[in-house]
């Protein structure tokens, strides 16, 4: 005050500086104010928490910088000084948690730029959200939203930036995602909630103001969603469009909803025919347009799901080093949006924010899981492992589901006596089925073996007698040589083969043996690992082992079908020798005495000497 009044205004800054260490701070902001000493001035409002005195003080100075010239050497560091003030205006609302006040600083910063890069810092996303809604930047404020995992405020924000594209996917997103893990539900099937009709209205309202074609698209898939497909042609028409739109999701579950349409279904309700089906995809699909089905049909919509399974698998197995073709990438996205995890990038650096209320979620430890404010995220290594469990298990159990109803299946045509390629081809369906499961690298569980087993078993048994019937002339029907022909009836006969020479070496019986040299003889030329566990299996008997090396040596030989009637010579039961003269009468009127004839003939004389 001394300063102040022995002086005037040449010890203005002296003077201050004595209010300063008074503590007297508005004293002082005035008096540096007074003298034009702006940087000064605003440091003590700062340090006196005086934020609106130093805020009029900078208004006052921009209003007179242009008629003060000392101001107007000032000017230039005037918007610098005013940044720094606001910034710890801001900062000191921020500590004390008052966003209101925060906020109303950040507005009077300079640009948008700088509003931002404050409130990132601090992490002030929500109030970061509504500077930008409110300045008309929809585009950066959804990105906030996605950042923050609120994607139907982010489809709402771009459907406000006529960004409706992206706006639609992401309501799509949401809402199959939470079809699937509402509280308490373990995935599928797909399930209904609160705002799930408005919430695909709204998408299919965004989708009208493109194209038709991505119209028809959102349309189809709403449906889906909401479970319209009631009957199987209408399932058919929804995958033909899915499929017309490459749409992954619509395809996968459109196929899922069709095998479970099977797996519901009573056995009176599937048809049988008695010929073997070439082009299985058409067949089925013109089988499902009738809404008919049959065991051809199920497990053709069992390999199509499954295939696409196998895909997910694919992008698992890279999605930590993020490689992989597009076509599996493909299948990532909808394995991800399955789950309900979002992946929003961040300085290039991917995060994975999730439903905190998924009920897969609560099988993770806590310490997998990072909670932040309204985030839940997870790091990508431990997604792939719970995505991989949960696939396996999903692909275990339906497998399991269509086992059972193809054993169902079997039991009726069997009970019902129908025909032998009805019986046999359900057999060929049960043991594709099995053994994919039980060969695939996926499933490597004990218990998940010893069921699957229970099949192969089954198929193994039986399979044989439906194509070496006694009554040979069964096997000369043309659905049942077409059916012997196929791939999956050779795998399963070597089966049979395995199954005969893998606990029982060095002590098969002439049935046994017999039951190998038929499938050689009747289903064409084996694997050489095959041969070799047939000739270890017959080191004891010379006949036949020199007969069956010959045969695999003699690549010109004739090859025996059941149409020559074998199974009257090789049996269970040794005949008299008479039958040995039969057979070597039957030997003789074939042709040319050539080696391998011979060798069955000695091998014959041998089995009913």
């Amino acid at each position: 005050q001394i300063y102040l009044e022995k002086c005037g205004e040449s010890a203005l800054e002296r003077a201050a500086e004595c209010f300063v260490l008074a503590g007297c701070y508005i004293t002082a902001a005035e008096v540096y104010a007074k003298g034009n000493y702006i940087s000064k001035c605003l440091s003590v409002c700062t340090k006196g928490k005086l934020f609106d005195m130093g805020l009029q003080y900078i208004q006052y100075w921009k209003q007179h910088a242009k008629a003060d010239e000392e101001m107007v050497q000032r000017s230039k560091d005037l918007e610098e000084l005013k940044q720094t003030f606001l910034e710890n205006c801001a900062r000191h609302y921020h500590e004390i948690n008052d966003k209101r006040a925060m906020i109303n600083y950040v507005r009077a910063f300079d640009s948008m730029n700088s509003r931002r890069k404050f409130l990132q810092s601090l992490e002030c996303l929500d109030e970061l959200l509504s500077l930008e809604e409110e300045s008309g930047n929809f585009l950066e404020a959804a990105n906030i939203a996605k950042l923050r995992g609120d994607l139907l405020l982010a489809a709402d924000l771009l459907g406000k930036g006529a960004q409706y594209e992206e706006a639609v996917h992401l309501i799509l997103w949401f809402v199959f995602a939470n079809s699937l893990w509402l509280a308490g539900s373990t995935g599928w099937p797909l399930k209904q909630f609160k705002e799930k009709e408005n919430l695909l209205s709204k998408a299919k309202s965004f989708a009208k103001n493109l194209s038709r074609w991505f119209f028809g698209l959102v349309c189809s898939e709403a449906d889906i969603l909401l479970n319209k497909p009631s009957n199987l042609f209408l399932m058919k028409q929804y995958l033909s469009a899915s499929q017309m739109h490459k749409s992954t999701r619509g395809e996968m579950l459109v196929a899922r909803i069709i095998l479970d349409h099977h797996l519901h279904l009573n056995i009176s309700n599937y048809e049988w025919i008695d010929e073997l089906v070439f082009d299985l995809a058409s067949y089925s699909e013109e089988q499902i347009y009738n809404n008919r089905v049959s065991s051809e049909t199920l497990v053709y919509f069992w390999n199509f799901w499954k295939d696409k399974i196998l895909k997910i698998f694919e992008y698992l197995e890279h999605a930590e080093n993020q490689y992989g073709t597009n076509d599996s990438r493909r299948y990532g996205d909808f394995c991800l949006n399955y789950f309900g995890v979002w992946r929003q990038f961040n300085n290039l650096n991917p995060i994975y924010l999730l439903n905190s209320d998924a009920e897969w979620l609560r099988k993770l430890e806590n310490k997998h899981v990072c909670r932040n404010q309204k985030q839940v995220s997870i790091s990508i290594h431990q997604f792939v492992s719970a995505a991989r469990s949960y696939w396996c298990s999903e692909l275990f159990s339906v497998g399991l589901q269509v086992l059972k109803m193809l054993e169902l299946l079997y039991n009726f045509s069997h009970r019902n006596s129908l025909s032998s390629f009805n019986q046999s081809r359900s057999l060929t369906h049960i043991y594709e089925v099995a053994s994919f499961l039980l060969n695939s690298k996926f499933l490597n569980s004990q218990h998940a073996e010893k069921d699957l087993m229970k099949f192969v078993n089954l198929s193994t048994k039986h399979f044989f007698g439906y194509i070496f019937p006694l009554d040979w002339r069964e096997s000369l029907r043309e659905n049942m040589i077409s059916l012997r022909e196929t791939e999956i009836s050779r795998k399963l006969l070597e089966e049979v083969i395995l199954e005969s020479t893998g606990s029982k070496c060095n002590s098969l019986s002439y049935g046994e043996i017999g039951k190998v040299a038929l499938i050689i003889l009747g289903s064409g030329e084996l694997t050489t690992e095959f041969y070799g566990k047939i000739f270890e299996c017959l080191h004891w008997n010379r006949a036949w082992k020199n007969f069956i090396v010959n045969l695999k040596e003699d690549k010109g030989s004739p090859t025996f079908s059941t149409t020559d009637n074998i199974s009257e010579y090789v049996g269970e039961n040794r005949s008299s020798g008479t039958t040995t003269e039969s057979a070597a009468c039957h030997i003789k009127q074939i042709g040319s005495i050539e080696p391998v004839i011979l060798k069955f003939h000695e091998a014959l004389q041998d089995t009913y000497k």
